[in-house]
């Protein structure tokens, strides 16, 4: 059954110009939808223009030709750039064309650079003609050009220039195998729209009324275009492209359904992608290397690191030579499994058979073995690494950073920063976190601050670290005052501070301990109360059997500050007015149910477990915890001495201030009269010593 904000299609005719008239039934929703499917066609209605989803099974886009006209495919019978252009500007190619209306494509250019020479080397070979090509004036009608003195006339146009009317008459002279590598060159050097806009205008002529172009739409030229496809909004012009070369007879072959899958696992289709490998091999084609690795990519990306391990046995079995990539998309996918065991064991089979390393091969099993609480084994992989000339990266330095935080090496940690900054990588906030965590860890509060100061003290890591970073280092450093002194600048700045801010400044503050401490942990919640950070939320569910409290912290301590806040706001309405307004039980939902709330159920599970708490813990979730406790039962706990301890009065938001100025001026009291008393102390030690010293250098007969 179909959603009621569907309308059907099948009515309204294809947008003017289309070369594929013959739609599949399709339904078109009330606005743009990308197709579940990754193939679809452009329907215009009443001026509007939708993309339509085929509700067609995958296989019969596999298997029998679809005519489907795709976002990237010109909509008429000439190219887009001459729409501007003159009819009879086309006469010396030869041409006849009709007019259409085009739709800009939704290209996106490749990245500019000098194209590989190697890559179809054996295309490049100089085509026969003569001279070179003045692009001012186009190609000369009737005389060859080669394929790199078209490349260097396109690039040498400006943008926007129409391109068919230059070239046209030279694309005469070559065959499929040059377009393709011309086709290409242009796709890598930036110019995709131009091969595009080639390729389009090709597929447009009638091959009896342009018998010199025949032959150049074949195999080659088809799986060149369907590798430029390297999106998810380019996935319906590869689809359609593969629907026309079974139009047109054109057998599909390895590296075409090569193509085909890599499209589909860039636009994230991955079931689309299992479904192209399995047609390919039920068609008799053989897989090579290149789709084999493409494959694994799906699988990795699946989670099916034992389907991923083997495809190393197939590779075996049909002797086809694994390549360091290979290897290392198994070992990625095993490690993403938490299968590191595996992943070890795919590395020692890649050394037995001789496959060079590469820095992703040691990045990957240092991480299986750092996982594996084996340090010391990854140290030594990190030191061969190095030996064997791999330059190790910014991931290396971090996973073993981070191991050495897990096991509280602080002299590894430090030596880890000091090897990057001697290789001149740049120390992230995420590097001097690990470092000062391992240093922490390890008891060196000393040289645990002095890194969190060099890091404040960078340009670039200090700035590029968050408020509530700097508070989590300063609380791994016992530093309380100066996570607090954080906030207070970040609120000085006019920043108003996030939930997870003000959750890591209430974990520093009530994680010390101490009295002073734990108030302004207080007032920081109660200033997140008012600025609206922190909201409480209450529902009645249905047949007013329970009310529910939402309580969106970001912290373990935030949560039982909240909780016992809640509490004693219930226990005043109890007293007041009966334990009726609890409805049947109560249940307290802790968490925004979207992110990980670090220690968060381990907390209230021993908060639970104290007697006479009527509130129990449900599932085990880190995301939300569900605390639930029948109303009569809490209702008597509330009223109960019992209840003192679970949730003291907590003292208004005017109350803290002075609180705790009173409390700071009474530490500062006592540590002035000690300090005095000290002083004292040290005078009159002072004095002793010195009569002593003066007794000791009179003449004898004044001692006598």
């Amino acid at each position: 059954m179909l959603p009621q904000d569907f309308t059907q299609g099948l009515d309204e005719t294809a947008r003017t110009g289309n070369a594929y008239p013959h739609v599949m039934p399709a339904y078109i929703p009330q606005g743009l939808v990308r197709p579940q499917l990754g193939h679809g066609g452009f329907v215009q209605t009443q001026g509007q223009q939708f993309l339509v989803p085929v509700i067609a099974p995958t296989q019969h886009v596999l298997q029998q030709p679809m005519q489907i006209m795709p976002q990237m495919s010109m909509t008429g019978a000439c190219a887009p750039m001459m729409m501007d252009k003159p009819l009879s500007a086309l006469s010396s190619a030869g041409m006849s064309m009709s007019p259409a209306v085009y739709r800009p494509p939704l290209y996106s250019a490749a990245a500019p650079g000098r194209p590989s020479r190697h890559a179809y080397g054996n295309m490049w070979a100089p085509m026969p003609g003569v001279g070179r090509l003045d692009h001012m004036t186009g190609a000369v009608a009737g005389q060859a050009t080669s394929v790199e003195d078209i490349l260097q006339l396109l690039r040498s146009m400006p943008r926007g220039t129409p391109s068919i009317a230059v070239v046209a008459d030279s694309l005469r002279f070559l065959d499929s195998r040059a377009l393709a590598a011309l086709l290409k060159e242009l796709s890598k050097t930036g110019l995709r729209d131009v091969a595009f806009e080639i390729f389009d205008w090709l597929r447009t002529l009638d091959e009896q009324l342009h018998p010199d172009y025949v032959g150049l739409l074949d195999v080659f030229t088809y799986t060149t275009m369907i590798a430029q496809c390297t999106n998810h909004m380019h996935l319906p012009t590869a689809l359609e492209l593969v629907s026309e070369m079974r139009t047109r007879n054109i057998p599909l072959n390895t590296h075409t359904y090569s193509s085909w899958l890599n499209v589909c696992v860039k636009a994230g289709e991955l079931e689309l992608a299992l479904d192209v490998f399995k047609q390919m091999l039920a068609e008799g084609l053989q897989p090579n290397l290149v789709t084999f690795n493409t494959l694994l990519e799906v699988y990795a990306k699946r989670g099916m690191w034992c389907d991923a391990v083997g495809v190393l046995d197939t590779l075996e079995q049909q002797r086809l030579v694994p390549e360091p990539r290979t290897f290392n998309i198994v070992m990625n996918a095993c490690n993403a499994a938490a299968q590191y065991s595996s992943c070890v064991a795919v590395h020692s089979r890649m050394a037995s058979q001789k496959v060079p390393p590469t820095v992703g091969t040691y990045n990957a099993v240092i991480l299986a073995h750092c996982k594996m609480d084996q340090l010391s084994t990854a140290q030594q992989l990190f030191n061969e690494m190095q030996q064997q000339g791999c330059q190790p990266t910014h991931t290396t330095f971090i996973t073993l950073l981070q191991s050495a935080e897990q096991h509280g090496q602080a002299q590894i940690a430090v030596s880890l920063l000091e090897q990057m900054q001697t290789m001149s990588l740049r120390l992230t906030p995420q590097c001097y976190a690990a470092a000062i965590g391992a240093c922490a860890a390890a008891g060196q509060l000393v040289t645990a601050r002095k890194l969190l100061a060099d890091m404040l003290a960078s340009s670039k890591a200090g700035m590029a670290a968050p408020a509530h970073i700097i508070m989590q280092l300063q609380d791994k450093c016992c530093d309380w005052q100066g996570a607090y002194r954080t906030y207070l600048k970040l609120l000085a700045s006019g920043v108003r501070p996030d939930s997870q801010t003000t959750a890591t400044a209430i974990e520093a503050l009530w994680g010390a301990g101490n009295v002073s401490s734990c108030l302004l942990a207080l007032q920081v919640f109660e200033g997140a109360c008012q600025q609206g950070v922190f909201r409480l939320s209450v529902s009645v569910q249905a047949a007013d059997t329970a009310v529910e409290f939402s309580l969106p912290v970001a912290g373990a301590c935030m949560a039982l500050i909240g909780l016992w806040r809640l509490l004693a706001e219930l226990k005043g309405r109890v007293a007041r007015d009966g334990a009726k307004i609890l409805r049947n039980s109560v249940v307290v939902l802790l968490g925004d149910g979207q992110t990980t709330v670090p220690q968060l159920h381990p907390a209230m599970v021993q908060w639970c477990a104290v007697p006479g708490v009527p509130f129990t813990v449900d599932g085990s979730s880190v995301i939300q915890v569900k605390l639930t406790a029948p109303a009569p039962e809490l209702a008597r706990w509330l009223l109960s001495d019992q209840s003192l301890l679970m949730c003291p009065v907590m003292p208004a938001a005017a109350e803290l201030e002075g609180l705790q100025e009173t409390l700071m001026q009474d530490a500062e009291t006592a540590t002035l009269s000690k300090c005095r008393q000290q002083l004292l102390e040290a005078t009159e030690m002072e004095r002793i010593l010195t009569q002593s010293a003066n007794a000791h250098h009179l003449p004898h007969f004044l001692q006598l």
